[in-house]
């Protein structure tokens, strides 16, 4: 025995026969018009509607932050200044000892077995305690400054701060060449 075939239900719609097609009363969607329904009526009901000859307001502007103490900018300003400095004072004074360490070595009658005492070493950590202050303190100046001006809490402040710390290893270098190419004695070589 075989099933007879089911005709196609109205609107291309799958269902089972003598079921109404989705959509209609009695599927469990509320009726068109009743309060409480998801849906609204009639296209572009609940929305808001434009009226002739009007144009919506533009968009306001995001107001912005307020300022704050400038604190903030001026530490970071501080911080970077200090990186500068310090870092070139210390490069400048371990690379003339360092300089002077390596004439004194070539000057005189050393060997390999001498070298390994390693005299310049002190002179050498010396210049990397240098480049390493300057690191820290213009990292720090760097992600200050970066804050400070997000935040407008001493946005100028923080604007230098960031450009002395980027900036600033161009004075450290110039300052580690030319002392240690000063402090070579030429003339012993």
């Amino acid at each position: 025995m075989s099933t007879p075939p089911v005709p196609p239900q109205p609107n291309n719609q799958p269902g089972h026969p003598g079921q109404p097609p989705q959509g209609q009363p009695g599927q469990g969607y509320p009726p068109q018009g009743q309060p409480g329904q998801a849906y609204p009526q009639h296209p572009g009901q609940g929305y808001p509607q434009q009226q002739p000859g009007y144009y919506p307001a533009p968009p306001q502007p995001r107001p912005a932050r307020p300022k704050g103490s400038p604190t903030l900018g001026i530490i970071a300003a501080v911080a970077s200044v200090i990186a500068v400095i310090a870092g070139s004072v210390i490069v400048g004074v371990a690379s003339t000892a360092l300089a002077g360490s390596i004439a004194d070595a070539a000057s005189s009658e050393y060997t390999p077995s001498d070298l390994e005492n390693a005299e310049f070493l002190p002179y050498l950590f010396g210049v990397f305690a240098g480049f390493g202050v300057y690191g820290l303190f213009g990292m720090w100046g760097l992600v200050q400054g970066i804050v400070a001006t997000v935040l407008n809490r001493g946005r100028g402040w923080g604007i230098a701060a960031i450009v002395i710390s980027v900036v600033g290893i161009v004075p450290v270098m110039i300052t580690y060449i030319a002392t240690f190419v000063s402090s070579i004695p030429f003339d012993t070589m």
